[in-house]
């Protein structure tokens, strides 16, 4: 009897309409809390970045006191020798972790 009523079609399609609301606030919620996300790790990744860029900047420093004094006496004795290549390769692996963060963050900017 109440079957085909203009209520109960209306009714129907007020819940429907009311479920997608439903359905879109949560789908919001969760894109909203993924962003946050993202922002936190940007930051994150921004301080990490900063963080090599500085290590980078000492070994360098390091490597230039040695040239100095390699300038200046001649030779280096050879613990000072390898501990120079050790650096040299401190950087190589510090400007791979700088790419890996930067790819990273290329990454998260790209997905929003």
């Amino acid at each position: 009897m109440f079957r085909n009523h203009p209520i109960t079609h209306l009714t129907s399609v007020l819940h429907r309409k009311i479920n997608e609301l439903h359905d879109r606030k949560n789908q919001l919620i969760e894109e909203d809390q993924d962003l946050a996300f993202q922002v936190v790790r940007l930051d994150e990744i921004q301080d990490e970045v900063q963080k090599v860029e500085r290590k980078i900047e000492n070994c360098k420093w390091i490597l230039e006191v040695y040239a100095e004094y390699k300038e200046n006496v001649g030779s280096l004795p050879s613990e000072v020798s390898e501990i120079a290549n050790m650096i040299r390769v401190q950087i190589q692996e510090l400007r791979f972790t700088e790419n890996m963060l930067q790819e990273e963050r290329k990454m998260l900017l790209h997905r929003y």
